[in-house]
Order: C-alpha cells, then sequence, then structure tokens
C-alpha cells in the first residue's frame, strides 16, 4: 500500500487509524442487535467479490448470528453496511 495525503494508506479513516506505528482496523463495538462485541463474540471475516473492487470486511455476532459488512456488497444486499457513530451498529 502506499501513503495518500490522508496518511492513512488509502483506508477510511472512519475504518482504520495508527496505533502508534501500526495501521489499525477500528472494529464495532456492537451488533446490529445490540450486543456487545468484545473478545470472544464476533466472527471476523473477509467476503472475496468483485462488486467493489476489493475484499469486504464480514462480522459475525455469535450471539445473534447477525452478519454485517463494510464496504456494501451488491452480491449481497441483505448484508447491512456497518456505519462508525450511526449507534455504533449497521444500517
Amino acid at each position: 500500500m502506499t501513503v495518500t495525503g490522508s496518511g492513512r494508506f488509502g483506508r477510511h479513516p472512519d475504518y482504520y487509524c495508527f496505533a502508534g506505528m501500526r495501521l489499525t482496523e477500528i472494529p464495532p463495538p456492537r451488533c446490529p442487535a445490540g450486543h456487545d462485541l468484545g473478545h470472544d463474540h464476533v466472527l471476523v471475516g473477509s467476503h472475496p467479490c468483485l462488486c467493489a473492487g476489493t475484499s469486504h470486511r464480514t462480522w459475525r455476532c455469535r450471539a445473534c448470528d447477525a452478519i454485517w459488512v463494510v464496504p456494501a456488497c451488491t452480491g449481497h444486499p441483505e448484508w447491512p453496511v456497518w456505519r462508525p457513530g450511526a449507534g455504533d451498529s449497521a444500517v
């Protein structure tokens, strides 16, 4: 990856930040149903797809099996998109 003007290696600042010298993903704190997503409560994955020109980051709540994604996936429109600051869940 190359550093962009934002200094975030082309990653959206709502989803990534620098922690010291590491680029760190900012995870959602709760699932769409409101369950806390701490250690061992969420399955984090990557869904390869051509619709976004990149893979999608997926989160699946282990309590209710809800799944949501970033960026939006046209192949799975039923997967809500997580947007930070929107109640800290999917919209």
